[in-house]
């Protein structure tokens, strides 16, 4: 005996013993590979239903009854409309920040910045209208429910192989087990957020699963699954965009699970991130895909529902309310700075502009145009932060030629503009759903609006 056949999960394997388990293994597919169809484009998404129909064909592909059950309830969410009444509601805030900039645009062209008023009013309020008539278009185009109800089909024609599920006398006890090992940080599971995505529980047939167990019933139906056909599976890839510490240990599976499948007969057990599947497979399955296809694909994604909407529209009003009882009258000025005005004018119109191009996006329905664009829509917008940065140098140097209250009023318009650039995205984000990266650089830009208004404030 070595110490490698003695200890096999403390070693990596060896490339010979990759190929080997390439050509034979079975191939168990997470629940969040599943979503990921969803987000492809047409041709990607040809290739991996073709990769994944000859495995299943081949009988190399399981899913575990848990996660068809997972599946089930969150694709039910997908071709949700947002509600006909939250669509409304947008639309009607749309129409009062119409008036909102008219009145204060107004204001300002009483303090000699009518130059203001005259530059932007019309793009302003122009954009606001263009923004109305493509949500009304959105809501009478059902072309993206038709693609996702297609690949829907296509997903339940192609995972047909499926798992045992658990009697109702065996929910508790696993329940039990599970809590007692995410107590111990035994894997999987123990940093589980699905509840997130589809509620504190999942309820079919008289059984009730609390979702933070949920990879651990996943992992445990492996368990049942390959200890009731050992002796035909010597070796198992699962494919899953769960890369958190509690599957993985850098790039191997953790060595705990190594070890538990290992004695139910295993020879060999792997884990690969979607991405690190699609390059291996087009070494051992010729899978004709570009690389630079996966930066396409959205990672980990999470499924919004309706009620992120309802908490969007609550949280602007309450901004909204909130600015309004700090802003106050200011005396009229002596004087007018054109590099002021120049500064207001370019950075409210040019960052009303990049809002408006990227709700014409959305109405894209294509995840990878979005990508394609949204870098240079965001550099454009740090652009217009970087204008309201300088508006905010000249005011400093200038208190008495400019003051405080002036300042607050500044810093209304600039709020307000920044709430109209977070209920779009807001919006967006119910319409698409959104990768990890970009979310990360949508909220930096929200942190700098922020930023800059702070400034306003002192």
């Amino acid at each position: 005996m070595t110490m490698r056949s003695l200890f096999p999960s403390f070693y990596s394997y060896s490339d010979d013993e990759i190929d080997a388990v390439w050509e034979n293994c079975l191939f168990i597919v997470d629940t969040n590979i599943l979503r990921k169809f969803f987000y492809m484009t047409d041709q990607t998404l040809e290739k991996y239903l073709k990769l994944f129909e000859d495995l299943n064909k081949a009988g190399r592909l399981w899913i575990p009854h848990h996660v068809a059950l997972e599946f089930s309830a969150i694709h039910s969410t997908m071709n949700q409309n947002i509600s006909k009444k939250d669509i409304q509601n947008f639309i009607n805030l749309l129409e009062k920040s119409k008036s909102d900039i008219k009145n204060k645009l107004d204001e300002l062209s009483k303090r000699n910045l009518k130059i203001i008023k005259d530059k932007t009013l019309s793009s302003l309020i122009s954009n606001i209208d263009k923004s109305i008539n493509d949500i009304n278009e959105f809501r009478k185009n059902k072309t993206h429910i038709q693609r996702n109800t297609n690949i829907l089909n296509k997903i339940l024609d192609i995972f047909t192989n499926i798992g045992g599920n658990f009697s109702v006398s065996d929910i508790e006890p696993l329940c039990r087990e599970a809590e007692g090992r995410f107590t111990e940080k035994i894997p999987p599971g123990f940093n589980d957020d699905k509840k997130d995505s589809i509620g504190d529980f999942l309820s079919f047939n008289g059984k009730k699963y609390p979702t933070k167990y949920g990879d651990f019933f996943i992992w445990k139906q492996i368990l049942n699954h390959v200890e009731s056909f050992h002796s035909d599976i010597h070796s198992i890839i699962l494919i899953t965009d769960d890369n958190k510490s509690d599957w993985m240990d850098e790039k191997r599976a953790r060595r705990e699970l190594v070890e538990e499948v290992c004695n139910k007969g295993i020879n060999y057990f792997m884990i690969y991130s979607f991405d690190d599947f699609s390059k291996s497979s087009k070494k051992y399955f010729d899978l004709n895909i570009d690389l630079s296809d996966l930066q396409d694909i959205s990672t980990n994604e999470k499924i919004i529902l309706d009620k992120k909407q309802d908490t969007a529209f609550g949280r602007m009003m309450e901004i909204e309310r909130r600015y309004r009882n700090q802003l106050t009258h200011s005396p009229p000025r002596k004087n007018e700075s054109p590099s002021i005005n120049s500064v207001i004018d370019s950075s409210l119109g040019y960052i009303d502009n990049e809002v408006s191009i990227l709700q014409e996006l959305t109405q894209t329905h294509n995840p990878v145009i979005i990508d394609e664009n949204i870098h240079y829509i965001l550099n454009r917008v740090n652009g217009v932060l970087y204008m309201m940065k300088d508006l905010y140098t000249i005011v400093k140097d200038d208190h008495n030629f400019f003051n405080q209250n002036i300042n607050k009023k500044i810093s209304y318009s600039l709020f307000h503009t920044r709430n109209k650039y977070e209920i779009s995205i807001d919006y967006f984000r119910n319409l698409h759903n959104m990768s990890d990266g970009l979310e990360i650089k949508l909220e930096s830009i929200r942190s700098q609006f922020d930023e800059v208004i702070n400034l306003y404030d002192r």
